[in-house]
């Protein structure tokens, strides 16, 4: 893959789009004026938090080398973190009414990484397994429900559980298929998560058991939500979803992961944007 093209899926940039865009939809859903501040902090938080854990990642299998050549060597991820922080620091101090939200936000993205850290307290933190696959799903969907709410989140309670929900399930299913993919690499570097933890035929059971909840509460959410024009992204995602499983039970390669299943994301908050505006 050609390296400028694949910088925007490596730097995280891709996924922070997508990001951007399942927090679109939840504007839509609730009802709610789109602020483009919450959703450029979303965008520039995502490309933080992304590059954070890259950068930790990388450290935790290359810890030999020393901090400066460590950051030498990786300056672009580095450089994104940094800007990118100072920017969420920046955007946060303009959004006081989200500081909540915000701080829980980072408390997740930051428990998530603790694992990676090259430390022995972090030693025991890599053997929770699925914990950590549920974590990165519930922030996920803590940062693209709970933040874009956050302002109202009292007045629409029970439709906001019911989003999150759904949103959950999602973002589960698509943290199983990289796990999935990863399994062998964990077990090495002994990084426990769902998919090293249970054997295939349990993994494949627990997908498509978690993939039957995400089909009943997309109807339950069209229903409660009544907007049945809905149905047509959700169900078209998710058959998608259901495809790329399918595919995933070969071996793929980088566009697959990183372009196709993060995708998803976005397929499925245009379908929303367009079935609105359209």
């Amino acid at each position: 893959m050609h390296t400028k093209f694949q910088a925007l899926f490596s730097h995280a940039f891709f996924v922070a789009f997508c990001a951007v865009g399942l927090c679109t939809q939840t504007y839509i859903l609730l009802d709610l004026p789109i602020n483009k501040l919450v959703l450029l902090f979303v965008f520039v938080a995502t490309i933080c938090s992304y590059n954070f854990y890259w950068l930790v990642s990388k450290f935790y299998n290359n810890t030999s080398v020393s901090y400066l050549h460590f950051a030498k060597s990786n300056r672009s991820h580095v450089t994104l973190f940094f800007a990118a922080g100072i920017l969420v620091l920046m955007l946060s101090f303009l959004l006081p009414g989200y500081w909540l939200a915000i701080a829980l936000s980072s408390l997740f993205t930051l428990l998530y990484s603790l694992p990676r850290w090259p430390y022995a307290f972090a030693k025991s933190l890599r053997r929770i397994g699925i914990i950590k696959t549920l974590l990165l799903a519930f922030t996920w969907t803590f940062v693209t429900v709970v933040i874009p709410a956050a302002t109202i989140a009292g007045k629409n309670f029970g439709l906001l559980v019911l989003l999150f929900i759904v949103r959950f399930l999602f973002m589960f299913l698509l943290c199983i298929l990289f796990d999935a993919r990863d399994a062998e690499a964990d077990l090495q570097r002994d990084m426990h998560t769902v998919a090293t933890d249970v054997e295939k035929k349990f993994l494949s059971l627990i997908f498509k058991t978690v993939y039957i909840g995400f089909i009943v509460s997309i109807l339950v959410l069209i229903f409660n939500f009544q907007k049945f024009a809905h149905a047509i992204p959700f169900f078209f995602t998710a058959a998608l979803l259901y495809g790329v499983y399918l595919r995933s039970k070969t071996h793929q390669g980088y566009f697959f992961y990183y372009f196709i299943i993060d995708g998803l994301m976005l397929v499925l908050s245009l379908g929303s944007i367009l079935v609105t505006f359209l």
